[in-house]
């Protein structure tokens, strides 16, 4: 089983910006030994693949596995495969740069075309085509899988794309003059489609490619693997590879693995046979025969009873198509009858038919016989030219829709748009298919109106037949409606699934999965949806875009980060992506990469674009300035003052940014804060929209302030992460109401942090408890309940290793309060970080007070010089001191 340790942030070839004559772009794929990074040849100006080698991955194998690669790739030169352009080392780092392949795996790429059979195979015959040009020069791939056979569209058709040749190995020991042997025990691949002989470490040959084409097959076929990845999970490497030995001993058929499928997951078994446009009775039917003994044959335990090449494999597939006998299947009269009569069903048809008419009418009938038919011949030579006429036409609009989707793919909605009017007017035989696809663009392209007027006409078509679920979806979530009228769009998520569950299949399971989102009323289970969205779908755009924010609101920045580069691959050149990276930097407080960002909309985007990136970037930098504020005003005094203050100073940076935002949009209140920040799913929208509420403002601006008071309150309880809870509870106590308050700082310190960092509430949250236990009015009990909260944050705040003096002051008021045995430490960690400052001086002589060494205080106070502008309240804890009288309890 392969497997991928690999620790990005520890190497310098991942983190390089430049490596000799390529720019250095986001990862695209990384493994135990290296990475994979999409870069710029400067001097050819193209973009390619970058695989790079670790500088620190000193084993003598990963030098051997790369060098490997190497040798493979430069034996290798087809169109469907991978072209290597390039190797070398710079700085000690060796590199290959080859083709940049922006393809999709081939099995995810034939079920979201819902390629029949028929064409599933022809693809399928494509990459046995390449890999026989590598078996032909001696290279075995050896992890042979659909992640690594990409399907991309090239001259007007799909084209696959063998990568990864990193576990190749020569049949020819000279090809590779240090190649890395397999040994016996050691099991390299993917374990579901590693053959029998290949996961024991035996000897291996071009039956080992032949046994993972197989299992390839397999899957395209019925939609199964001959093993469920299931039964695998959380099984140690042992046990793992003996249930796939076990299970290839006796592969079941296609067929039945699809029969077992229909009794296990009905719905799954419809949607596979949807994604084939077949029912599921004439997906088994063609199944059983030839098919299953084809793979059968291909995946067959025994290497001596597979297909020997790659070529034999794909030639029994063209056999298959061909009516021929396939070679899978023992010969026999009838089977070969029955395959002729296919083969020529018109000719034995119309020989049959001649014979009963010379039996009929004999002698002289055959001349009238024969004119007719000469007539009938040039009838059907003109019907034929005409029906080859509209072939062309259809073949040329089909490629003009794969042109769009895979535009559209990459972000490129307004050239997908020009693609799908192309294959209108050469007459495209699904419509309703087609005008799906042009509302979905117009709204990528941000047309949001003209998106609208599409699919109202979509909507008022007599009948949407299997595409009746798809338009409720697309009418569910059209542009950023919900921000305006989140429950508005509910009712079409709901009628979406309701229309799946009656017909199992016709909703694609991503659009099922994220029609779920929008109902969703966790955020949390939001973002757990659209991961399995992204599972079916990787360009899914709406779950893609609503999982970025997800992630920013949530305060998941790690994976933001990450996200970020995803989307630089997925849509390098769509303003979305450029956007989402902005919010991504000013989170990180990294205002040099805004700038860069910027500058890069300004040049390739327009001024327009460019200002709304600003705006957008400003706002998301609130977080980071936000938090330094708050933590330099958390060192302050003891004020609830400065929390309001400090509050006051975010809102008043946030609001005329969101109204300039505001009025920036063309369509007005309707894209808001939801364009630029990408689409927040409804949970988010419904949990935060009385705040959006007010930050609009609308006619009521002049009573902003008590429309974020109410809004606060109103979202407090059921916020996500801590921001919301954290200031509402400071408004409560401003407010005089202490329980509350320190109940809403308790949650905000018990769930996730958001914009404001958990390490920036903790010192206020303490000044907060120890406002709120010395207000009047809570009850013993209630006291007794603060003291109890007040102790915790005490002890989540003394953890924190970068505390300033004004923080530490702060916090040993509250701690001495509540009597925490954090005070010694405290007060010793004040006078190692500010040993000449008054307040840890005086800090300490407190303490010694409370310790009964009573003259020792009263001599470190006497002496502690305070400046003419110290505070009152530190004059009377010097004279306190002095004067030797306790702290009252």
């Amino acid at each position: 089983m392969r497997t991928e340790p690999y620790a990005l942030a520890a190497s310098p070839a991942a983190t390089m910006a430049r490596l000799g004559d390529y720019e250095l772009g986001a990862v695209i794929g990384q493994g135990s030994s290296g990475v994979v990074r999409r870069a710029y040849d400067t001097r050819l100006e193209r973009s390619v693949a970058l695989k790079l080698l670790n500088s620190d991955a000193e084993s003598r194998e990963a030098h051997r596995q790369f060098g490997n690669e190497r040798a493979a790739l430069s034996q290798l030169n087809h169109s469907y495969i991978a072209k290597l352009y390039e190797t070398g080392e710079v700085d000690g780092v060796p590199f290959l740069a080859m083709e940049l392949v922006e393809g999709e795996p081939i099995n995810s790429c034939c079920d979201r075309e819902r390629l029949r059979l028929d064409a599933r195979l022809r693809l399928f015959m494509a990459v046995c085509d390449g890999v026989q040009h590598a078996h032909v020069r001696s290279v075995l791939h050896r992890d042979l899988k659909p992640s690594n056979v990409l399907v991309v569209a090239e001259a007007g058709g799909l084209q696959p794309k063998i990568i990864d040749f990193g576990l190749a190995r020569g049949l020819d020991r000279l090809l590779f003059a240090e190649q890395m042997p397999t040994l016996p025990g050691l099991a390299l691949g993917t374990l579901i489609y590693m053959s029998p002989e290949q996961a024991r470490g035996a000897a291996v040959d071009t039956r080992t490619d032949v046994h993972a084409l197989g299992v390839m097959l397999y899957d395209l076929l019925c939609g199964a693997l001959p093993i469920d990845p299931v039964e695998l999970e959380g099984l140690e490497l042992p046990a793992a590879l003996a249930r796939v030995q076990a299970a290839q001993q006796a592969p079941a058929r296609p067929s039945q693995r699809f029969v077992a499928l229909q009794r296990r997951d009905p719905a799954r078994a419809a949607a596979v046979a949807a994604a084939r446009r077949v029912s599921e009775a004439q997906l088994l039917g063609t199944l059983v025969g030839d098919l299953d003994l084809i793979v059968l044959r291909a995946i067959a335990e025994d290497c001596d009873k597979r297909y020997g090449m790659a070529s034999e494999l794909a030639r029994d597939i063209d056999n298959y198509l061909r009516q021929l006998p396939v070679d899978a299947r023992e010969p026999s009269l009838g089977y070969r009858l029955r395959k002729f009569v296919r083969r020529n069903r018109w000719p034995v048809m119309l020989g049959a038919a001649v014979l009963v008419s010379v039996a009929a009418v004999a002698g002289t009938g055959v001349a009238v016989y024969a004119m007719r038919q000469a007539e009938r011949s040039a009838s059907l030579e003109a019907e034929n030219a005409r029906l080859a006429q509209v072939e062309s036409r259809l073949k040329n609009a089909q490629a003009q829709v794969r042109a769009g989707d895979e535009a559209r793919q990459r972000g490129r909605d307004v050239a997908a748009l020009d693609h799908y009017a192309q294959a209108r007017e050469a007459g495209y035989d699904d419509a309703v298919g087609l005008r799906i696809r042009v509302v979905e663009a117009l709204d990528g392209a941000r047309r949001y109106q003209d998106a609208r007027v599409e699919l109202q006409k979509l909507r008022q078509l007599a009948s949407l037949g299997d595409y009746a679920a798809k338009v409720e979806v697309l009418a569910a979530d059209l542009g950023v409606h919900r921000l305006v009228d989140p429950d508005h769009s509910l009712s079409h998520a709901r009628r979406a699934l309701e229309l799946a569950r009656a017909r199992p299949g016709i909703l694609p399971p991503a659009d099922e999965l994220y029609a779920r989102v929008l109902l969703s009323e966790s955020p949390t289970e939001a973002l757990n949806l659209l991961r399995q969205v992204r599972e079916h779908d990787p360009y899914h755009r709406r779950a893609t875009e609503c999982l970025g924010v997800t992630l920013l609101v949530l305060g998941r920045e790690g994976e933001a980060h990450e996200f970020a580069q995803v989307l630089q691959t997925l849509y390098p050149d769509d303003a979305q992506t450029w956007m989402f990276a902005i919010c991504v930097a000013a989170f990180d407080g990294q205002r040099d990469e805004m700038q860069r960002l910027l500058a890069r909309i300004r040049d390739t985007m327009g001024d327009a674009e460019y200002e709304l990136a600003r705006l957008t970037g400003e706002l998301a930098f609130v977080k980071h300035d936000g938090n330094d504020l708050l933590r330099k005003m958390g060192a302050e005094p003891n004020d609830l003052g400065a929390a309001l203050r400090a509050m006051a100073m975010v809102f008043g940076r946030v609001i005329p940014l969101a109204q300039q935002l505001q009025d920036l949009m063309t369509e007005g209140a309707e894209l808001a804060l939801g364009e630029p920040l990408h689409r927040m799913p409804p949970a988010i929208v419904r949990t935060y929209r009385p705040l959006f509420k007010a930050f609009l403002g609308g006619e009521k601006r002049g009573a902003l302030v008590r429309d974020l008071a109410e809004g606060l309150a109103s979202v407090s309880a059921s916020a996500p992460e801590a921001t919301v809870p954290y200031l509402h509870g400071i408004v409560l106590a401003a407010a005089g109401k202490p329980m509350a308050a320190a109940r809403a700082i308790e949650r905000a310190l018990s769930v996730p942090a958001g914009i404001i960092e958990h390490r920036t509430m903790l010192v206020p949250a303490t000044v907060v408890g120890a406002y709120c236990l010395l207000h009047d009015q809570p009850t013993a009990e209630e006291k007794t309940t603060i003291a109890g909260f007040l102790r915790r944050w005490v002890e989540l705040a003394a953890a924190v290793d970068d505390l300033v003096p004004g923080e530490l002051d702060q916090l040993i008021l509250a701690a001495d309060l509540v009597r925490s045995p954090r005070v010694p430490e405290l007060v010793m960690r004040f006078l190692r970080v500010s040993p000449d400052d008054v307040r840890a001086q005086l800090a300490y002589a407190d303490w010694l007070l409370e310790q009964g060494a009573v003259e020792r205080a009263r001599a470190m106070a006497a002496d502690a010089a305070l400046s003419e502008d110290a505070s009152e309240s530190m004059r009377r804890l010097r004279d306190r001191i002095v004067a030797g009288r306790p702290r009252r309890r």
